[in-house]
Parts: structure tokens; sequence; C-alpha cells
């Protein structure tokens, strides 16, 4: 080979340098060469949704502080600062030793004197997580569970139910929510479960989809009697 001819791998990891160096100056990040369309869906679906839960332990906080009160750094930033520091790639989020469903029986469970605010709401984000196979950003290799997707969002209406009827020994609710009083409803409660649930249907759906393999649906009664299995 002639010595001024410049080799064609060189060029061509030259012109991938140079592509490199030019979509950093405009937001581009190396990571993005391993992401497909999907991927991209799935990484906003998946911040929306820990987005959502953090406005919902929000909300439920402004409606109980007593709950807040038995932390000791009683403020909702900390505590959503605590939850998001939980949240680690490919690993369960944990609380008290255990995580997704097992999280939520704990807190609808009437003797627990704990704050149930960040346990619900830690059990929803675990059981998210998990239906996410416990990624936090996802690339072309990782693969979705359909199945896992679709029994999370049926696992939120299950909450939204037991959240709206669970009661202690006194007939009180074990967590105000929704608030019902004339004219002056508040359904913002609602909303936000709304948006959860769809956006865990849908990515059930692209999971599916995407495998070609179908979903295990459940019956609304029955749901509504058991947390189902992530």
């Amino acid at each position: 080979m002639n010595n001024s001819q410049t080799p064609v791998s060189f060029l061509v990891v030259l012109l991938l340098f140079t592509f490199l160096l030019s979509g950093c100056g405009e937001g581009f990040n190396v990571k993005q060469l391993g992401k497909g369309d999907i991927d991209f869906v799935s990484d906003a679906h998946r911040k929306e949704t820990e987005r959502l839960l953090y406005e919902l332990m929000e909300k439920l906080y402004r409606r109980n502080p007593a709950e807040l009160s038995k932390q000791k750094n009683g403020t909702i930033d900390a505590q959503i600062t605590r939850l998001k520091a939980a949240v680690n790639e490919d690993s369960p989020l944990l609380i008290d030793g255990i995580e997704g469903v097992d999280i939520l029986q704990l807190a609808f469970d009437e003797n627990y004197i704990g704050d149930r605010v960040f346990v619900l709401v830690g059990g929803l984000m675990s059981m998210v997580h998990k239906s996410y196979g416990y990624h936090i950003e996802f690339y072309i290799l990782d693969k979705l569970d359909q199945q896992k997707l679709y029994n999370s969002a049926r696992n939120i209406e299950i909450f939204s139910w037991r959240l709206r009827t669970d009661k202690d020994d006194a007939g009180e609710l074990l967590l105000l929510s929704t608030h019902i009083d004339g004219e002056n409803t508040n359904l913002s409660f609602e909303r936000l479960v709304s948006k959860l649930i769809s956006i865990q249907d849908m990515m059930a759906l692209i999971a599916a989809d995407g495998d070609r393999r179908t979903i295990n649906g459940v019956t609304q009664g029955v749901a509504k009697m058991i947390f189902l299995p992530i």
C-alpha cells in the first residue's frame, strides 16, 4: 500500500470520532448509540412514572401530616430524597427487607405504626422498579416483561381502591386522599393514579407487541381482592 494513502479503517474511526465530538456539543451522549426507539420510549415512560409517584407522595403527606411527623427529619423534600436514593440500577428497592407488593401489604396493615405514606409510595416505587426489570435506563439488549408491567397496572388500581376503602378498627380511613365536600371535590388523586395506570398499560402493550407475546388478563373482581405478583 502506498504510504501516502490513508487507511480506510482510520478514516472510519476519524469520522466517527468527529461525529461524537460534534454531537457532544449538542447534548449528545455516547450511550445513545446503544439505544433503539423503544428504549427511548421506555426511558421516558419510566421517568414520568417516578415523577408521578413523587407527586403522589407529596399529596399524601399534605393530606396526612401526622405520618410525616413520624420521621426524624419531618419534611416532604427529605422523604422524596430518601426514596430517590433507594432506587438503584439492577437492584431491588427494599423497605424493611421486603420489596414490591409485600411492602404494599405492610402499608395497608391496620396495625402498622410507622410512616404509612412513605411505605405505601415506596411499595409502589419498588413494584414499578421491579416491573421494569430493575433498569433505570434502557438499551437495545434490555427486554421488558409485558406481564409484569400489566400486573403492576392492575396493582395500582387495587392500591387506589384500597386507599379509598381500607379503614382501621375505629372505622377511620388508614390514609386520607380524595376530598369530597359537596361542590369542592378534589379529584387530583384520581387523575394522578389514572396517569400511572395508563403508562404501565401502555408499556405492557409495547413490550407485548415488540416480541409478539400475549398478556394474561385478570377480571376486575379478582384484582380487587389481592395484589398480583410481579
